[in-house]
């Protein structure tokens, strides 16, 4: 059997697979309908929900503190190590750098749908018990933000001082071109493949969380918002790539 041929047969089997799922996670969700599913989420969201919202806060900051101080002690005596210990330190603070990256971006995106979700759950349902009051809880969500700015910062700080050509200021709205600008190509290439990556992967999940929204949507009895605002991000994420590619060329 040619390769086409099994490429083909295995799309198939993908396409009647997710049909079967789908058609059973879709008579699922018709039939928990009249349990009012939403009402009951709401309800334990608003009594439970500020509760994980002030955990994840402490465990991010806590994280993110370790991180940084764990990078800082390393770039203060970088410029004091001999050759054979610049490379090994230089390493382990650039290791220390991507993680307090990778964990200011989760953190502050899982934080933005908890405070969303909560204010959201107090519109809807005004009357249910309120851990927390809508202005506390923002008060809260903007001092969170000011510090994972204060961490991005600081990121950027410390790439500079591992590589000093890095050029940009995190406060400036060009400083992703700014900073492009300033790397070499090796680093552009490891960038432009990053973003592929990422563009890739996207790709496949947002057809798959339009599906899952639009499940959720039916056992809930929810509107169709959430559906038409994945959809463009789909959208606006595949004109950018292609855009992107155009400039390029």
């Amino acid at each position: 059997m040619s390769k086409d041929k099994k490429i083909l047969l295995k799309f198939i089997a993908t396409v009647i697979i997710s049909a079967i799922v789908g058609g059973f996670f879709g008579f699922f969700a018709g039939a928990v309908q009249n349990l009012s599913v939403s009402e009951f989420l709401i309800m334990n969201f608003l009594k439970y929900g500020p509760y994980g919202y002030y955990a994840l806060i402490g465990v991010s900051f806590l994280s993110s503190l370790y991180f940084l101080l764990k990078s800082r002690g390393i770039i203060i005596d970088i410029d004091n190590l001999d050759d054979s210990q610049f490379e090994l330190k230089y390493k382990i603070a650039e290791n220390y750098i991507e993680k307090l990256g990778i964990l200011s971006t989760i953190s502050t995106a899982l934080v933005f749908a908890l405070y969303i979700s909560y204010i959201l759950s107090i519109v809807i349902e005004p009357n249910y018990l309120q851990v927390l009051d809508p202005l506390t809880i923002t008060m809260q969500f903007i001092i969170f933000l000011l510090y994972q700015l204060f961490i991005s910062k600081k990121i950027v700080d410390y790439n500079k001082k591992l590589n000093p050509k890095i050029q940009g200021n995190v406060l400036d709205s060009k400083f992703l071109d700014e900073y492009l600008n300033s790397c070499d190509e090796f680093e552009k290439m490891q960038i432009y493949k990053a973003g592929f990556e990422a563009y890739r992967k996207l790709n496949g999940i947002i057809p798959l969380l339009i599906g899952g929204i639009f499940i959720i949507a039916m056992a809930i009895k929810g509107g169709i918002l959430a559906i038409l605002s994945l959809t463009f991000v789909w959208i606006i994420l595949t004109l950018s790539y292609y855009t992107g590619v155009k400039k390029s060329r």
